[in-house]
């Protein structure tokens, strides 16, 4: 009788200890495929969310060379099967656009007295500020030649003020110029020459896209044929303007045989006074014991620009007196109080 119930014990103490292992191993197999489909669920989840982040970016990215209309209709055009041997071309036609186009004076000047590097830093933050004020005065800029600035207004959305736009943009940017000019002692100007009327726009071949505006090649003799630190306007222009700007004659035909040749009446808008001074481009509050070298100017403006990128402004030149922190405006001013302090030694 012990005999048979020391039997029955082992025997449910086997029982019992097999299921449990069994059991146990069938819950670690489970959890494991369950944490294995989590995972998997979670990376795919990961995927999703960052390929549609990259996609948002690329689509940004694709929005800031073309203009929305004609990016999606190339996307779209892109996702269906061609239908056709030669490629689609997009170009569209816009009849009131006002174009903008400048020219710096003394750029030749400027390069001969500074870095290449030096160079670069000023002419990407000058055009960075020229990108700001198209932005502000509902411009697009369309590309940048060397030392030249094109822009157009009211070719996307159009707008019965784009000769507005257009002229406000032009003084702006004599305006910034101006700052630069006395900030580095270097004898800068800008040309700018304006005109309305009918365009043609749009992206040609298959790589290298480059959304481009066409016109008559008037742009560039308002531009180059003339005063500096003047908007250069057309007839065609002031009569958009609806007589809201002081202008004087321009007597572009005197000087010009092309505008002679197509009786082409100009005018210069006359600027009522000096009407933005950006601090963020004047040293003159700086008052050394001699008078500085350009390249120490030149080295002390890049200075301020980089100093500037504390602030994270996205936009080039942005205000950075308008930051709350107090802490990051009183650093700014002690870094470029002895960036000056040893450039000047320096220089002396």
């Amino acid at each position: 009788m012990l005999c048979c119930l020391c039997l029955q014990l082992v025997a449910n103490t086997v029982l019992f200890t097999s299921v449990n292992l069994s059991g146990l191993f069938v819950r670690i197999l489970t959890e494991r495929a369950q944490r294995k489909a989590f995972l998997q669920a979670r990376n795919c989840i990961e995927e999703r969310l960052r390929m549609e982040d990259e996609n948002e970016k690329q689509e940004r990215l694709l929005m800031s060379l073309l203009p929305r209309n004609v990016a999606m209709e190339m996307k779209e055009d892109f996702l269906k099967p061609p239908e056709r041997i030669f490629h689609k071309i997009y170009i569209q036609r816009h009849d009131n656009v006002s174009i903008l186009f400048a020219d710096i004076v003394g750029f030749t000047s400027l390069a001969s007295q500074c870095t290449a590097q030096e160079l670069v830093k000023l002419l990407n933050e000058l055009f960075g500020k020229f990108d700001e004020l198209a932005t502000e005065n509902h411009c697009r800029r369309i590309k940048i030649l060397g030392d030249c600035y094109y822009c157009v207004s009211g070719l996307t959305q159009p707008k019965t003020d784009h000769a507005h736009c257009c002229v406000e943009m032009g003084l702006d940017m004599i305006d910034t110029i101006t700052s630069v000019a006395e900030a580095t002692e270097v004898n800068l100007n800008m040309r700018v020459g304006l005109h309305t009327g009918r365009v043609l726009c749009g992206v040609l071949g298959l790589r290298k896209w480059q959304y481009d505006v066409w016109q008559h090649h008037m742009m560039l003799t308002l531009c180059f044929s003339f005063s500096t630190r003047k908007v250069h306007i057309t007839k065609a222009t002031l009569d958009s303007l609806n007589g809201d700007y002081e202008v004087e004659p321009g007597n572009g035909h005197e000087r010009n045989a092309f505008l002679l040749k197509h009786q082409i009446e100009t005018f210069f808008i006359v600027p009522s006074h000096r009407r933005k001074i950006f601090p963020g481009l004047i040293l003159s509050d700086i008052k050394p014991a001699k008078k500085m070298k350009f390249k120490t100017v030149c080295y002390l403006l890049v200075q301020l620009m980089h100093c500037r990128k504390m602030f994270k402004a996205e936009i080039p030149f942005s205000n950075a007196m308008n930051c709350e922190d107090g802490d990051k405006v009183r650093s700014l001013s002690v870094c470029l109080c002895s960036g000056f302090s040893s450039t000047l030694a320096q220089d002396i």
